[in-house]
């Protein structure tokens, strides 16, 4: 049940990524094939399902359906059932589903048009800091935080290789991993960046989706500790 919660939440999160950064209605508009913009049905879009039932096609014009679908949905679901392995039926494990939802929807939308929207930082990775704070040890969240942040600002203003988005994007993902963490955040992501390079040759590149792939994988190794020490 973890896992299709998870892939839920994440079919859900990559429709908000893609739409909400073009203004377009991402809550009661129904999704279309974006090829010859049939109206979908709710059996073909059942995650995960619904592509490998239609064999990563469109049942109407037959055009090819972007694998990145299946693959955001199946990493939620994995997501999902390997924190709930941890975690249980907890709040702990609510929470990590908000984050899911924020981490899917800012790299989505890092990844398909290179902006971090200031909409989903501000009403939900503010909020999400904010539930994450009854939690955790507040004065360690404000100090991962401020030092997230003050470095990577410094990167954007010398060097100009981490944009804005990801400065304010550390700001919140800082405060969720504490300062204990960060720094194994930042040398994940950095590792993953340095992967994408090498792998793309591209000077220009998210790193948006480096950055929440790094918090949960931080997050998750943190649990681990936790459940070796204990």
């Amino acid at each position: 049940m973890a896992f299709v919660i998870g892939t839920i939440i994440a079919s859900f999160s990559y429709v908000v990524g893609v739409r909400l950064p073009q203004q377009q209605n991402w809550w009661w508009a129904r999704s279309q094939c974006p090829h010859c913009q049939h109206m979908l049905h709710w059996y073909e879009l059942v995650p995960l399902l619904s592509f490998i039932w239609q064999r990563g096609r469109c049942r109407r014009c037959h055009a090819r359906i972007s694998w990145q679908y299946m693959a955001v949905e199946l990493i939620g679901g994995l997501v999902s059932a390997l924190f709930f392995t941890v975690y249980g039926a907890s709040l702990q494990w609510l929470l990590l589903l908000c984050l899911l939802m924020f981490c899917v929807i800012v790299s989505v939308a890092d990844a398909l048009y290179m902006i971090v929207p200031n909409r989903v930082l501000l009403f939900v990775g503010i909020p999400l800091c904010a539930l994450y704070s009854l939690q955790q040890d507040v004065y360690s969240m404000i100090v991962g935080a401020a030092v997230g942040f003050t470095l990577l600002y410094t990167l954007h203003r010398i060097t100009g290789g981490v944009g804005a988005g990801d400065v304010k994007l550390i700001f919140i993902l800082g405060a969720i991993v504490q300062i204990q963490q960060l720094f194994m955040l930042l040398f994940i992501a950095c590792l993953m960046g340095f992967c994408f390079f090498f792998w793309k040759r591209q000077h220009i590149m998210p790193f948006a989706p480096a950055l929440c792939a790094a918090t949960l994988i931080t997050l998750y190794i943190e649990q681990l500790q936790w459940l070796t020490l204990y």
